[in-house]
């Protein structure tokens, strides 16, 4: 069959703003031989929808939905099966399977094998869900040599784990992933880092230090390849002093942490008790000591905050010394228990999945207006995301490679 793998996108975008994902080059890599695969990246390159594929698989995130919808809708109308994966198929089956013939909840990489034989031998099942979470020491080299890398942002994406060792109250990790924190083996990992086509790259993972053994030997294992990379880690990373000083030596040039909030009671409520925002400072110091720079995530709107969190927020990054943060009003989403609790308050006030992006209110808020929370977050991104602040933020690093790197943050945070 030709198989035909897209990802949705509401619009065409330039290729500095994106980085290559592993979704789609994994469903292809799980794909039994014998097929004709393509992957068109929509948030990169305008997607044809002019051709006859015999199976057409979609990826898309909540924002997304409807665009995916309308791809789907298209091809079916030709009668081409269509599949639809993703966080948002995942949580919101039923309303997928209005527009497709079958939707994968979860991890595909072992369910994707048994649809492509329904397929084929025309007895789609309508909903495929893994029985058990992806032995992760099975995965094939995801196919990246169905993108065209010249379209993205050069950075390798690599994947060394899945899920987190933490539950924070408004994540969804845990819907795709499941429960839990399981790792590659790590010479999996390495062939990764070794075949990997640039110097610098980007580790998709969540958590990528939740296991300590583990990225200690993951850490190890990299220092004689010269690479430079970044990672998602939670802030505790700071706090241990061997791991850190291991992930600096490995290449770590820029760590993505989940500030959330410099509000110890807004921390508490996201089940985030564990960032102590006292120790925040000390932390990002201790990865500056180490030249990692410090993209943190803001999230204004949880039920403690009040309308002068913007400006202590402003005040609390200006001290802490961070070096860029990625701004967002609070998203709970469709299908999640997160998003039923606010339903069931009858707070919900927004459900155009276009609007669940992080820049529109969705959840009435308890102690401000709507009006206060919107006018709030316009006024911090207009405020933290001024060129001079971005200037001034970004020649403060003690090296060029530094001052490039902010200067690269900060500008895309702006931009998006």
């Amino acid at each position: 069959m030709k198989i035909k793998l897209i990802s949705a996108a509401v619009r065409s975008r330039s290729k500095w703003s994106q980085i290559m994902t592993l979704s789609l080059p994994a469903v292809a890599a799980a794909t039994p031989e014998g097929h004709e695969i393509i992957i068109e990246d929509e948030r990169v390159k305008k997607i044809r929808l002019d051709d006859t594929p015999d199976l057409v698989g979609i990826s898309f995130e909540v924002f997304r939905a409807y665009r995916a919808y309308e791809i789907a809708d298209h091809y079916r109308q030709w009668h081409i099966p269509v599949v639809l994966g993703g966080m948002h198929a995942s949580v919101m089956p039923e309303e997928g399977l209005e527009h497709a013939d079958a939707v994968v909840v979860g991890e595909a990489d072992e369910v994707w094998p048994q649809v492509v034989a329904d397929v084929a031998a025309g007895r789609m099942q309508g909903i495929y869900m893994g029985e058990m979470p992806v032995d992760l020491a099975r995965l094939k080299p995801p196919r990246l040599d169905l993108l065209d890398t010249s379209r993205y942002f050069p950075l390798y994406p690599i994947e060394a784990t899945r899920g987190c060792t933490h539950a924070c109250a408004f994540c969804s990790t845990r819907y795709v992933h499941g429960l839990g924190f399981r790792t590659r083996p790590v010479e999996h990992v390495i062939a990764d880092v070794d075949r990997a086509g640039s110097r610098l790259i980007a580790f998709l993972d969540d958590n990528l230090a939740a296991d300590e053994v583990f990225a200690k030997e993951l850490f190890t294992a990299m220092i004689p390849y010269g690479k430079k990379f970044f990672m998602q880690s939670h802030v505790l990373l700071a706090e241990n002093e061997e791991l850190l000083s291991l992930a600096a030596k490995a290449g770590c040039i820029g760590v993505f942490v989940g500030v959330e909030s410099v509000s110890a009671a807004a921390l508490s409520e996201a089940n985030k008790g564990f960032n102590k925002v006292e120790r925040l400072k000390d932390n990002i110091a201790r990865f500056h000591e180490r030249g990692i720079l410090v993209d943190g995530g803001i999230i204004f709107g949880f039920d403690t905050d009040t309308p002068d969190v913007f400006d202590r927020t402003i005040e609390a990054l200006k001290r802490v010394k961070i070096d860029s943060v990625a701004v967002n009003i609070l998203i709970p989403y469709p299908g999640t228990e997160f998003y039923r609790k606010f339903e069931r308050e009858g707070r919900i006030i927004c459900t155009d999945y276009t609007k669940y992006t992080g820049g529109t209110v969705i959840v009435r808020p308890k102690n401000m207006t709507v009006e206060e929370l919107q006018a709030g977050y316009n006024r911090f991104t207009k405020d933290y995301y001024r060129m001079m602040e971005i200037v001034y933020r970004a020649f403060k690093q003690p090296s060029a490679v530094a001052t490039i790197t902010r200067l690269i943050a900060n500008v895309g945070h702006r931009m998006n």
